[in-house]
């Protein structure tokens, strides 16, 4: 249960697509120094893809098949059982344009450790809900001050579960937005110029009550 994975910080998390753009190899690779810390430590990947053997013989070629698990993949319903199981979420990934899973964890109230990508800026925040890694060796030295720090951890996993339900909630409002938006003959929210969501929000509004062009709104 949660407060069993609180007393016992040791075991990373990674779900998506198994997929070389998702960096898992980065996570494998660096999981060898985790394990020279701990030996008990587990990198929990879950998903499947066109690259998963290649990971598993990494895995296997790394003599570390005991500390990294692949699940394949898992229904959906069923993912927030996994989180369950995890003290730490990480992504290396390059390609992240929402960082949903990062929102998960977060709900789940695991504390984020991600490559520092223009996707996870505005959902990680250093030292409140998680941090966010330039190299190798940053990335492991976060993985274990969280390991380390049960007070720190503690904090963290709080604050990451107050903002993984704010965004929850605000992605979903997006998403009805761009379900307004589109029926009135515009374009999803993804233009990388849509501004803020309250804009937005008056935009859908104003095109919908004058009939403005789409142009005027993005």
């Amino acid at each position: 249960d949660r407060r069993q994975r609180q007393m016992c910080i040791r075991d990373s998390l990674f779900v998506g697509r198994l997929a070389s753009e998702k960096n898992v190899t980065f996570l494998i690779n660096n999981q060898i120094e985790l394990i020279k810390h701990n030996k008990n430590c587990k990198l929990l990947i879950i998903g499947d893809g066109p690259d998963g053997d290649d990971f598993k013989v990494l895995t296997h070629d790394l003599g570390i098949d005991d500390n990294v698990i692949f699940t394949g993949k898992v229904p959906w319903d069923n993912i927030h059982e996994y989180y369950q199981l995890a003290s730490v979420f990480v992504s290396a990934s390059h390609t992240e344009t929402q960082g949903l899973t990062l929102l998960e964890a977060m709900s789940a109230s695991i504390p984020v450790v991600a490559l520092d990508d223009e996707a996870f800026r505005d959902v990680v925040i250093d030292d409140l809900n998680g941090y966010l890694f330039k190299d190798e060796k940053q990335y492991v030295n976060y993985i274990i001050k969280l390991m380390d720090n049960p007070t720190t951890y503690n904090r963290l996993s709080r604050q990451a579960r107050i903002n993984g339900e704010a965004h929850s909630s605000k992605y979903y409002a997006e998403k009805v937005l761009d379900v307004y938006y589109m029926a009135l003959g515009g374009e999803p929210s993804d233009d990388p110029n849509k501004g803020t969501f309250s804009s937005r929000m008056k935009n859908v509004i104003k095109k919908g009550l004058y009939g403005e062009k789409k142009d005027n709104y993005r």
